[in-house]
């Protein structure tokens, strides 16, 4: 690796596709199958983004996590 071949980027870095927004709908019209399927839709798309959110997050615990173990140590 060089300063212009900086390697491989890690998945942690990589972007991910912005999840697509549900369709809101008048939930007084829907009948109860496509209340249930537009709740789970819509459940579905914020569980997505926290599955994307994780990793990102737990990167930043574990270097949070080293730079309180070096304060510590001064």
């Amino acid at each position: 690796m060089s300063t212009a071949d900086p390697g491989p980027v890690p998945d942690i870095l990589k972007r991910q596709p912005e999840p697509k927004p549900a369709q809101v709908m008048e939930p007084v019209h829907l009948a109860t199958p496509e209340l249930v399927k537009a709740i789970n839709d819509y459940y579905s798309v914020i569980l997505n983004s926290e599955r994307a959110n994780l990793p990102r997050a737990l990167a930043i615990a574990e270097k949070l996590n080293a730079l309180r173990a070096r304060t510590m140590e001064n």
